[in-house]
């Protein structure tokens, strides 16, 4: 699920398989949490912020 609103979420100004870029902008990452927290079933939403988190944290 975090997958699906990460590839369905506009990467704005970002290229959108340039991770560093999309991990630095706050719009992005807060909507990519908000389809997460509406999306997601409530169990896979802690998975699916790690998830998120490790992308980035890989991406800097």
């Amino acid at each position: 699920c975090a997958e699906t609103c990460i590839k369905n979420t506009s990467p704005g100004s970002c290229s959108a398989t340039d991770e560093r870029c999309l991990c630095a902008s706050l719009p992005y990452v807060h909507a990519v949490e908000s389809c997460i927290e509406t999306s997601c079933p409530t169990t896979q939403i802690g998975a699916a912020d790690s998830a998120l988190a490790a992308i980035c944290s890989q991406a800097v």
